[in-house]
């Protein structure tokens, strides 16, 4: 018979979409407050893989994706959807939000990603919260699945997030040796 375990410590993540081509520094500053201080911040570019946020954010969109530093509980992850959903509704302007904020983490064995929007390929979570495999990590690589954002499948976004894997196993060997 199993035991249940703690959950595993992992690497923060979130994906942004924003209706200016600049991420405002306070908003950083409170996302931090939610996810730990940010480690990376990667460059800005104009979105394109769907029309899906066009009628409430308006267009063009950007997307920029933000690697947090500390380690924190995979146990965590819907209360950072909830406090991410908090923070777009303050910085909505009339109704409409400016940014999507979508947190997530990198684990050793895939990229995990939550949302509100039920789907197949999605499980839940709790207080309205669904969780998704985005990525899985085999053979020394993330690799889509056919569920994946395409912005996420992106080679460079892979590698991003790779790195970020490799930052986490450093973190884990330092952990480790203390």
């Amino acid at each position: 018979m199993g035991h249940p375990s703690e959950a595993p410590l992992v690497k923060p993540i979130c994906g942004l979409l924003l209706t200016e081509p600049t991420i405002p520094v306070k908003f950083l500053d409170e996302l931090a407050g939610i996810l730990g201080p940010v480690q990376h911040c990667s460059q800005l570019r104009k979105w394109e893989f769907s029309r899906y946020y066009a009628r409430e954010m308006g267009e063009p969109l950007w997307r920029a994706f933000v690697i947090f530093g500390e380690l924190r509980s995979a146990g965590e992850v819907v209360q950072w959807k909830l406090a991410t959903n908090q923070l777009e509704q303050r910085w909505a302007c009339q109704g409409r939000r400016r940014i999507n904020a979508d947190p997530g983490y990198v684990s050793l064995g895939n990229v995990v990603l939550v949302s509100t929007k039920n789907a197949a390929h999605r499980i839940y979570l709790g207080q309205g919260i669904f969780g998704e495999v985005t990525l899985l990590f085999q053979r020394g690589t993330f690799r889509p699945l056919p569920s994946t954002y395409p912005d996420y499948a992106q080679p460079d976004v892979c590698e991003l997030l790779l790195d970020a894997r490799r930052q986490l196993l450093t973190q884990f060997r330092n952990r480790r040796s203390v």
